[in-house]
């Protein structure tokens, strides 16, 4: 493969990204060739030291030339494809999220609907894992906030990669600013990172979490899971991807942006192995998620298609034919003060949405502690 043909690859390295890249890979700088360029140096197994030229802006004269000197060094360092390198600077700035499946095995195929299976269970998993920093609840079934809408609009799906199916999804994050890698004294927290490293960081928690829960069930872990953000969707989504990535299961890996390294004390587990025996087990978890555990400020939509006025205020309930769940489901709502709104919409036979705490203690469900009520606009359906 010659250089002359990437030229699209090398318009996207960036100076800060050969920077990371090479710190993270042992590199030191080493001294600063005038004002266009730094010196990275490194020795190799055998005491050699090997030098090379980063850049320190896109606008010098010879910006390309000296990316191909850089890329053909590291080539030659890491014994490894010129285009792999250059892929992987590429990617600093991305945490990279990969699901194998087939791992090892090149003569498998993939039908399509599984690849689409793969594909949208793998975008429910980062959305999910996104809500989940907002707020906990073992079942997620209001529409996504906006702040999850606008982090998935970010997100960017790699090329497939050689030797097994790999999709592989890509997380932009904003580079560490303070120029220097972080040390185990500064004790910072994710709770102070950018919502993106907020979010790859909680995927890969809950990953250890629904493995952990897979390989010894037991009822009090997963109640106490849901407040470190795991749901009932999750495991769900995590069921769907195992089940169609061959006998073998599914492979899992996160590698994190190295323009904003991952601190070491947060001790975070970054490569999985889900076995395809433990589907049924990741499925069982989400159903009792759904269905044993309340509900708290979530919201419902539907149709009004039962009045029951009661003998004061507090008692005026409505039964709601709930369109958010598949299939769709009967809710009682004790819907007190709003009861004259929902008069207005079962007359139009207009859609509402109604807030509360969902109870699950009865054959039937009931909405309680109602916080908001609303007849449906048009915006709400488009």
């Amino acid at each position: 493969m010659t250089y002359k043909h990437n030229y699209d690859m090398i318009n996207k390295i960036l100076p800060i990204n050969c920077e990371a890249y090479l710190k993270n890979k042992g590199w030191s700088e080493a001294g600063k060739f005038g004002e266009a360029a730094r010196i990275f140096g490194r020795t190799d197994d055998g005491g050699q030291l090997h030098e090379v030229l980063v850049p320190t802006k896109t606008d010098v004269g010879d910006f390309k030339s000296v990316i191909l000197n850089l890329l053909a060094t590291l080539q030659d360092f890491e014994d490894r494809p010129w285009d792999y390198v250059a892929n992987d600077i590429v990617l600093a700035k991305f945490d990279v999220f990969r699901i194998i499946a087939f791992k090892g095995d090149t003569s498998a195929s993939l039908p399509l609907e599984d690849a689409t299976v793969i594909l949208d269970k793998s975008l429910s998993m980062m959305a999910f894992s996104a809500q989940s920093i907002i707020t906990q609840q073992p079942f997620f079934q209001s529409r996504r906030s906006s702040e999850v809408s606008n982090f998935l609009s970010k997100l960017r799906m790699g090329h497939t990669e050689r030797g097994s199916f790999v999709v592989t999804l890509q997380t932009p994050i904003a580079p560490n600013m303070s120029g220097a890698l972080p040390s185990p004294d500064m004790e910072p927290r994710i709770a102070d990172e950018p919502f993106e490293r907020k979010v790859t960081t909680r995927l890969c928690s809950l990953l250890s979490e629904a493995n952990k829960i897979a390989n010894e069930p037991a009822p009090e872990a997963l109640t106490e899971s849901v407040a470190r953000g795991m749901s009932a969707n999750f495991f769900e989504s995590l069921a769907d991807i195992t089940e169609v990535c061959g006998e073998t299961g599914v492979n899992l890996d996160m590698t994190w942006a190295s323009v904003r390294p991952i601190h070491p004390t947060w001790n975070i587990k970054s490569k999985f192995v889900i076995e395809k025996e433990k589907v049924e087990i990741l499925r069982e978890a989400g159903r009792t998620l759904r269905t044993r555990v309340p509900e708290t400020n979530i919201e419902i939509a539907g149709y009004v298609i039962t009045l029951n006025r009661g003998e004061n205020l507090e008692r005026r309930t409505i039964k709601l034919y709930d369109i958010t769940t598949s299939p769709p489901r009967v809710i009682s709502v004790e819907l007190g003060e709003y009861y004259n709104q929902a008069i207005d919409a079962h007359r139009d036979g207009k859609i509402v949405f109604v807030k509360g705490d969902l109870q699950k203690s009865t054959r039937l469900q009931n909405l309680v502690n109602i916080s908001g009520f609303r007849i449906a606009e048009i915006d709400d359906l488009s």
